[in-house]
């Protein structure tokens, strides 16, 4: 008796496990071509956009925090040395 309860589980987990394979692949052969690239491209962007720039400074510290320094106060020095316009733009030439 005790063999034969075994014996189901282990047919019941292997259907389970095949259901749910099953699933997932129908789900993965749904992204097309230009979903992926789509996801890729934004996922780079991300990726740039949260990279240290080196600056300790908290408004300077990423590439977004830096851009956002440059946008909304100009005149601002990252580090009080180098102004966030300049920051900015030399960040950049990097990624091009």
């Amino acid at each position: 008796m005790n063999g034969q309860t075994s014996l189901v589980v282990v047919l019941l987990l292997m259907v389970l496990l095949a259901g749910g394979s099953l699933f997932l692949l129908s789900f993965a052969q749904a992204i097309n071509q230009d979903e992926y690239i789509n996801l890729f491209a934004h996922n780079f962007l991300l990726a740039g956009l949260r990279a240290n720039t080196g600056f300790t400074d908290p408004n300077c510290r990423t590439v977004t925090d830096t851009a956002t320094c440059a946008f909304f106060n100009p005149g601002y020095a990252c580090n009080n040395q180098v102004p966030c316009t300049e920051a900015v733009k030399t960040t950049l030439t990097g990624f091009a």
